[in-house]
């Protein structure tokens, strides 16, 4: 017995032997599944499909590794069918394959594209422990500090959970024992944090509490924020002396639907940055106080990562406006990471807050950040900071920046430091070079240094000339009144310098001024000079003081009185003091009708 007992050695010698034939034979790449993996399904025709389906399974995983790997592909069907037609075995060792009639060697497969279809497997398979190993591809390093009763301790639990504890481990990055974080972890809080089995465990646990509260009270409860109803559980099992518990439970959730957190984080994080603490007035820190402690702490982190932010109460104001709420608390986006993305190194504590911070600001899902999903060259050469300031921008600044830098790919040097300095010097689109309100953008000091009316003439006038008169205000320094200076160019020269003297003389060969008053306010020096050609017998009387008076007046107002010079040639004796007695008395336009 105990001969035929030993005996299946010798079958499993045999086993051992014809392992390696196993090994080989379980590479067998699902296709399907890496069309998925990389979200081509639907960008291939029915043709291309099938020639994928029909192909050498490890050949056509090359194939689509090709096609997710370059964005400069017009055609992706095209493309599939010429590459099979070309190579139809893998392109690896397809010589060998050719002189010796075998079939091609799958399981040379490139380690990519087993990457791939582990995870693809991993992701759709109905275990925890396999959805953990898809995450845990992401960070080899990560992997190999951990033991093996801290990955049987991940594998088994909640997979949310165990992304999550993955996700704070590799955020810390100065853990010294990762194995004993994440069994203390896992054994702290079993279920994600703020999900629906924590709400229901802690309702068990405070009893009392939970009895005190009606139906009405409970329902809102469990269709609230999981967290937000967990912290409320915890305020009331605190006060202890809540006389209504359950209007206590509607008032919270009706004044502050999500999280609120520690207060204390907003005091040690302007602590930490004392300059912004001493910046802020009354109003800007009263904000933060009351608002999502999450959000207050990510603004502060954002002045501080800048460190130009001239004004930071009104940027606290305009934050809070734009968004209440935090931006970049979108958690276990590890689960979500493309599989084609570098790996990171559990060391690279940078790195990865960067990779998590891009993530998080793709999330919200604005314009910018479309854009940026449609150029992943751009994306993949920009840091956290450049892609928060790009979605925080005026959004068709941003796509401008986006599109300048894809343009520019191999020519820029450093596009995070590129977007920064654009979005600096130019806050607002330049795709008009003659806008008006963009050029004041440009110049928020000579904007500022100017009063309404002179902004308003500005925009009346001439774009390409109000725009050459801001940037002449802005190149000179020894401007006293720059709204006066303003109004004497727009005088003197109400069209873009270099084209006075053809604008002129057209006005000069035609019949009447007065036919020829701008509709909407415009050049009216033009139209005064072109009075005083018209009707030189009631113009050529004036003086060097009158023509001074007139360049100065509202030119509205100069326009009439020549008009009633004209009118009145023949009547007026001294047509100077008709000019200078008539600005005295009505300096503004009277609203005379032109006959």
């Amino acid at each position: 017995q105990g001969r035929l007992r030993f005996s299946p050695p010798c079958a499993r010698k045999r086993r051992r032997a014809v392992r390696p034939m196993v090994v080989l034979a379980q590479p067998e790449i699902d296709v399907g599944s890496l069309l998925d993996v990389y979200d081509l399904r639907s960008k291939l025709d029915e043709s291309a499909l099938g020639l994928l389906a029909r192909a050498d399974s490890a050949r056509a995983a090359e194939v689509i590794e090709d096609v997710a790997a370059r964005s400069d592909i017009k055609n992706p069907s095209a493309f599939v069918a010429r590459a099979l037609r070309s190579y139809p075995s893998q392109r690896g060792g397809e010589a060998g394959a050719v002189r010796s009639g075998a079939p091609p060697p799958r399981a040379a497969a490139p380690a990519a594209y087993a990457v791939a279809h582990m995870a693809r497997a991993a992701a759709a398979a109905p275990t925890g422990g396999s959805h953990v190993d898809a995450v845990l591809l992401q960070y080899p390093e990560l992997r190999g500090l951990l033991d093996e009763s801290a990955l049987r301790r991940l594998r088994s639990a909640d997979p949310d959970r165990a992304a999550e504890v993955i996700e704070e481990l590799v955020a810390k990055g100065d853990v010294q024992n990762p194995s004993a974080f994440c069994v203390k972890a896992l054994a702290t809080h079993p279920h994600k944090r703020g999900q629906r089995g924590d709400l229901d465990e802690l309702l068990a646990k405070h009893a009392d509490v939970t009895s005190t509260l009606d139906e009405q009270a409970l329902a809102k409860l469990r269709s609230s924020e999981p967290a937000r109803a967990m912290e409320i559980i915890e305020d009331l099992s605190l006060k202890g002396d809540v006389n209504n518990a359950s209007a206590f439970v509607m008032k919270a959730l009706t004044a502050y639907p999500h999280k609120r957190g520690n207060q204390k984080n907003i005091v040690q994080v302007l602590a930490r940055h004392p300059e912004i603490r001493d910046a802020l007035d009354e109003s800007a820190s009263a904000r933060l106080g009351e608002a999502d402690p999450a959000r207050a702490v990510e603004i502060i982190e954002d002045i501080a990562a800048r460190g130009d932010v001239r004004n930071p109460s009104a940027f606290v104001a305009k934050a809070l406006q734009l968004y209440p709420h935090q931006r970049t608390g979108q958690v276990a986006m590890l689960t979500r990471t493309p599989l084609n993305a570098p790996m990171i190194p559990f060391q690279a504590q940078r790195a990865v807050a960067q990779l998590t911070a891009v993530t998080a600001a793709l999330q919200s899902g604005g314009a910018v950040e479309r854009e940026l999903a449609r150029q992943p060259a751009v994306l993949r050469g920009l840091d956290a900071e450049a892609v928060r300031a790009l979605s925080q921008a005026d959004p068709e600044r941003g796509i401008e920046i986006v599109h300048d830098l894809a343009a520019k790919i191999g020519e820029v040097r450093n596009p995070s430091a590129f977007a920064m300095q654009a979005l600096k010097a130019f806050p607002h689109r330049r795709s008009d070079p003659n806008d008006v309100d963009s050029a004041l953008s440009r110049r928020p000091r000579v904007r500022a240094s100017l009063d309404e009316a002179v902004l308003q003439r500005l925009r009346e006038a001439d774009p390409a000339r109000a725009v050459e008169i801001i940037e002449d205000v802005a190149a000179k320094t020894d401007i006293h009144n720059p709204s006066a200076f303003v109004m004497k160019a727009l005088t003197s020269h109400p069209m873009k310098r270099g084209g006075d003297e053809q604008t002129s003389a057209g006005y000069h060969d035609a019949p009447a001024a007065k036919h020829m008053r701008p509709a909407y306010g415009g050049p009216q020096r033009v139209v005064m000079e072109a009075s005083v050609h018209a009707r030189p017998s009631g113009a050529d009387g004036l003086d060097e003081q009158a023509q001074r008076l007139l360049s100065a007046a509202n030119p509205d107002r100069a326009q009439e009185i020549l008009e009633e010079l004209a009118d009145k040639q023949g009547q007026v004796r001294n047509p100077s003091a008709f000019v200078a007695k008539a600005l005295r008395q009505f300096p503004e336009c009277r609203g005379r009708r032109a006959t």
